[in-house]
């Protein structure tokens, strides 16, 4: 495939990821964790701030970010424009992390896969925080991969911001940050004696590709399913 022709592919799937996450944004009513957050980003940030802390269990980045909206207006779609801007945004950080890793042909795939996936369209059409911290996990794996290739302190700030970012969307973050780390951990553990780690073959690579592959999969069908039985109770108003 040529660089011309894998653009026009890539384009093409971040149309239809943008388009399947913007169509429909404001038909359902919010319902119950969605009308808790337009509740809180009324007010000032003061206001806002001083809620979560006696109030919600949640960090504020999430909800700060939904006041910079506030413009927009509070229907049902401006409240869930950030969630859809972030899963869009999503596509094209997961295809970068994948072509580093393995090559432009796996990253289409992936990125197909992403854009295609009916959990992740649900949880981007959510006026909820997930959306956004998913994208910041992206980023902090690509910066990771910055860090691991070129290093510098500029680098190394923004991988520490990202951090501090995921950990002020949602405290599950801290999961992914403890995986991350013991990730470092072992590449500086490897880095130091290259024979602890034995050589890839390319059957390995394909393998992992394949777990790849697979679990993407599982999420968008697996994950897509349960998203959409908890849609339709929402309707229900159970």
């Amino acid at each position: 495939m040529t660089s011309g022709l894998r653009r026009a592919v890539l384009g093409t799937i971040l149309l239809a990821g943008t388009l399947l996450r913007l169509e429909g944004l404001g038909r359902d009513s919010l319902w119950h964790d969605e009308g808790w957050t337009a509740s809180l980003v009324r007010g000032s940030p003061g206001r806002l701030l001083h809620h979560l802390r006696r109030h919600d269990a949640h960090p504020p980045l999430y909800y700060l970010l939904l006041q910079a909206f506030s413009p927009l207006g509070d229907s049902e779609a401006a409240l869930r424009l950030p969630s859809a801007l972030a899963g869009i945004a999503a596509i094209p950080l997961l295809y970068r992390l994948v072509r580093r890793l393995y090559g432009p042909a796996p990253a289409t795939l992936a990125a197909l896969l992403l854009a295609l996936s009916p959990a992740h369209v649900h949880f981007s059409q959510e006026a909820r925080s997930y959306a956004l911290l998913f994208l910041l996990c992206l980023a902090s794996l690509n910066l990771l991969f910055d860090l691991r290739i070129a290093g510098g302190p500029l680098r190394g700030a923004a991988f520490a911001a990202c951090s501090a970012a995921i950990m002020a969307t949602h405290y599950m973050g801290a999961f992914f940050l403890l995986s991350e780390g013991l990730a470092v951990l072992l590449i500086v553990w490897i880095a130091h004696d290259p024979n602890r780690l034995h050589v890839i073959t390319r059957r390995e690579h394909q393998w992992m590709f394949a777990y790849l592959v697979m679990s993407l999969a599982l999420f968008g069908l697996g994950g897509g399913k349960c998203s959409m039985d908890l849609r339709k109770k929402r309707r229900e108003g159970t």
